[in-house]
């Protein structure tokens, strides 16, 4: 069972790396059952994420009780517990903005679908880019945004523009009702509504932090010197 005394919390309550970590366990899950897996360890669970296993069973526990076996759970049952608790059954409309290389790649992409998500409009300031781009996905002009999401009640939105034109185009989501944004862009987006809800990915950083953990491992040697 899961330890005694641990507080419930309601998922708008969870620390944001509580939360972070809980939907790779979930992810994680979904692998596990696809492969078959009836039920997995904490620790299993911890060391396939590089995660501890004391934390797995503390985020576990912070979302309500569980049956399980000692550190054990039962890998489907976990998983619905998961998806009930952060909507993860609901089906959700997304957008594209930014139909370059990249944003293609979204607009493209079925396994986007398959996990709950639909592509249903995709934006650009380029009316080319609109007309040539092949595509089952309805295309519009970027002036349309806030009316397409607003008529087409579109939740989630992937930022894929020239930094210059990250904050004009968030604020045209924003305005039409969105409610998250994957901003793939390396500009701050500045928001100041509570309910919307925005994550940056910024490959850059990424790979600066890569290599800030490379250049501090004192038990390799450098291979390479910038």
């Amino acid at each position: 069972m899961v330890m005694s005394g641990k507080k419930t919390m309601q998922p708008q309550e969870l620390p944001q790396p509580t939360l972070n970590r809980l939907c790779r366990i979930y992810s994680l899950l979904a692998e596990l059952e696809a492969a078959g897996k009836r039920n997995a360890a904490s620790a299993q669970i911890g060391a396939m994420l590089g995660i501890s296993a004391a934390s797995i069973r503390k985020d576990i526990s912070l979302v309500g009780d569980l049956d399980s076996t000692g550190a054990r759970y039962d890998v489907a049952k976990l998983k619905a517990h998961l998806s009930s608790k952060f909507g993860f059954g609901a089906k959700r409309r997304a957008c594209v903005v930014g139909i370059g290389r990249l944003g293609s790649a979204i607009l493209d992409y079925g396994q986007l679908e398959l996990q709950g998500y639909e592509v249903i409009a995709g934006f650009d300031s380029n009316m080319n880019t609109i007309e040539t781009k092949k595509t089952n996905v309805k295309l519009y002009p970027a002036y349309q945004i806030p009316d397409v999401v607003r008529r087409e009640k579109i939740e989630l939105a992937v930022l894929c523009v020239p930094a210059g034109a990250a904050q004009s185009s968030a604020d045209k989501l924003i305005d039409g009702g969105i409610r998250g944004i994957v901003n793939f862009t390396p500009a701050t987006i500045k928001c100041d509504k509570d309910d919307v809800f925005i994550s940056q990915i910024d490959v850059v950083k990424e790979f600066r932090l890569l290599s800030a953990m490379i250049s501090l491992d004192g038990g390799h040697e450098q291979r390479h010197t910038i």
